[in-house]
């Protein structure tokens, strides 16, 4: 069954210090809730977390992943971008959320995510 849902974001290239991401955690509390295990990746907050890393880590858990979701400032949206075209050439379902994809959706739906 799959009962896993990666959370994930990556560092803006910003003059802002690192702050947490409540959302995600949020999304996790009620993921959890309903029995699911939300698996956060905050690349912001644990600077070693590479695109390249998350994604091995994703691809080796693919059979108990439901879906990828993504949080994206406008400044990585680049990043995130890039990252969302390498799950879906993988068949891995990515829902795109935060500032980036509300403001740019268009640009995150032909990345490859399948829900903004």
């Amino acid at each position: 069954m799959k009962n896993k849902v990666y959370l994930v974001t990556f560092k803006p290239t910003s003059h802002r210090t690192a702050e947490e991401n409540l959302g995600l955690q949020y999304l996790a509390a009620v993921l959890e809730k309903e029995g699911y295990k939300g698996e956060i990746r905050d690349a912001w907050l644990d600077e070693t977390l590479s695109q390249d890393s998350i994604f091995s880590e994703i691809e080796s858990e693919k059979e108990n992943i439901l879906f990828v979701a993504t949080s994206s400032y406008m400044l990585n949206n680049k990043t995130t971008c890039d990252f969302i075209s390498n799950l879906s050439r993988q068949n891995i379902n990515v829902v795109a959320g935060g500032y980036g994809p509300t403001f740019e959706p268009e640009q995150f739906l032909r990345s490859g995510a399948g829900f903004v």
